[in-house]
Order: C-alpha cells, then structure tokens, then sequence
C-alpha cells in the first residue's frame, strides 16, 4: 500500500506538517483549565509574627522565673551547706557582735581616760619639825618615841633626809602658837618654811579636775585650822563622794584619804592629818 504524503502546510511563513496541524487543532479543542493557587507570602510572614509576639511575654516570664529559681536555689544550696559545715559559726555571730559593741564602748572609755600631761601649783606651809635624820631606821625609832608620849609624827623623806613633823599650818605666826601649845620638856619643836614644786602628771582631765579641787581644799583647811581651830570634815567627804567612776591613776591615794576620813573629826590630830595627807598627795607622783 501506498504511503501517503504529508501534507504540507504553511502557517505564518513555517513549513508544518498535516499531522503537526492536526495535532494543534485537538489541543485548541480540548484545552486543559489548571487552578493556581497564589500564596500571598507577606500575609503568612506577618501572621507568624503576630504570634510570636504574642507569645514573646509568655516566653520571657517562663525563662526569667527558671533563671531566678535556679539562682536562688544555688544560694540556698551553698548557704545550707555552709550551715551544716560550719554549725558553730552561727553560735558565734552574736558573741562576736556583742564583743564589737564592747570594745566599741571601750574605745570611748580609753578615749575618755586618755592621759594629758598636767601641771599642778606649788603646795606651801610652815610645818612643825622635831626631829630630822640620815639614817630611816633612827628616824623611825625616835619617831615611836615621840607617839608613845602622845604626839602624832609624820616621817618625810627629802633629799636623803629623814624628816619627823608634828603638824602645819599657813603662816609662820600660827605655826609657833601652834608649836608652843604642842612643845613641853620632851618635846622640842621647830618652824620650818616647807614647799613642794609644781608638778607636771599624766592624768585624765576628769582626774586632773578633782585633783585641783583637793588642792584648793587642802590650802583652806590648813586657814581654818589656824584661824577656827577645826577643818569643815564635811567638805572632805564631799570631795570623796565626787570621786566616781574611773580615778585609776589616783586610786592609791583616793584609798588612804578614804581611810582618814573619819579621824580629821579629832581636832587634836587635825594639823599631823593634813600634813599627812600633803605628804601622800605628793607620793603618788614619786616626787
């Protein structure tokens, strides 16, 4: 059989086939209808945001609360394990603070006995002398001698001297009345001038105070004695009674005048007590 020839067809200045034409009307007969399905890709972009700002609070407050959860439990973990490795610690921590305030406090009490350097006046009088020696031991015998016939001694010591005195008084004139009222057969008896220094002391200003105030004192009682016949006692109680509190630096002779209190109440002893008291005053200072 005979093949047939194409049939040749020309279509737009194209040279095609019968076949091929074919072919072209069945597809523009029949065409294929496809949907597309756009995807406005901005839109979901901006849906995905939203959400996640949504949820971004959320987020925060859950990761925030895990890390601050996890640091303080790592805290209290140490400090329970610090506990239970060290009980006693926590025993000490009130004694240690206790002890704080306490020399806390006392660094204000050092501070307040803080020790200046001082100067005290002259003391001055005119004492009644019996006896003066070089040796202690001949001054302490005659001494025993004179107070077995009723006379109070003091013994001073000055300038490698041994002196005995029986008593003081302001001015020389009532030194020898006095003198003459003590003297007898026995008994011989001498005015002398007698004066200690100024003295320079390492003392509190609360010590210092009190101390003038003795001096002063002292000077008036010695007055009275010659002019009164008799020292106001009351005066000396309360210049004791003012010495409260810290006097360390003359406790020592805060204890002897405590313990003469009562005698300066005897005017027959009043002049050897107050010389005795000026020869202690001075002693505390090794002068």
């Amino acid at each position: 059989m005979k093949k047939k020839d194409d049939i040749i067809v020309w279509d737009e200045f194209e040279q095609v086939t019968k076949k091929e034409t074919e072919n072209q009307v069945n597809e523009e007969k029949f065409p294929t209808f496809t949907r597309n399905y756009e995807v406005d890709e901005p839109s979901r972009t901006r849906k995905i945001t939203n959400h996640i700002k949504r949820l971004k609070p959320f987020m925060i407050a859950m990761f925030s609360a895990l890390f601050i959860g996890s640091v303080l439990g790592f805290v209290m973990l140490n400090f329970l394990t610090n506990v239970s490795d060290h009980p006693q610690d926590l025993q000490q921590q009130p004694v240690s603070n206790q002890m704080k305030i306490e020399d806390a406090n006392q660094d204000v009490a050092d501070h307040a006995e803080a020790q200046l350097s001082y100067t005290l006046k002259p003391m001055h009088g005119y004492v009644l002398q019996v006896g003066v020696f070089n040796e202690r031991d001949n001054a302490e015998i005659s001494m025993a001698s004179y107070e077995a016939e009723g006379l109070s001694v003091v013994l001073w010591q000055m300038n490698e001297q041994y002196f005995l005195f029986a008593g003081v008084a302001a001015t020389k004139t009532a030194a020898e009345i006095l003198a003459t009222e003590l003297e007898s057969d026995e008994i011989e008896i001498y005015v002398k001038e007698w004066e200690t220094p100024e003295y320079e002391v390492e003392v509190s200003e609360q010590e210092y105070e009190w101390l003038t105030s003795f001096q002063e004192l002292w000077d008036q009682s010695v007055i009275d004695l010659g002019t009164n016949g008799s020292i106001n006692t009351e005066a000396w109680q309360d210049i004791l009674d003012e010495a409260q509190g810290e006097y360390s630096h003359i406790e020592p002779f805060l204890g002897e005048l405590m313990n003469k209190i009562d005698d300066l109440n005897n005017p027959a002893i009043q002049s050897a007590l107050l010389l005795e008291i000026w020869q202690q005053f001075i002693s505390i200072f090794n002068l």
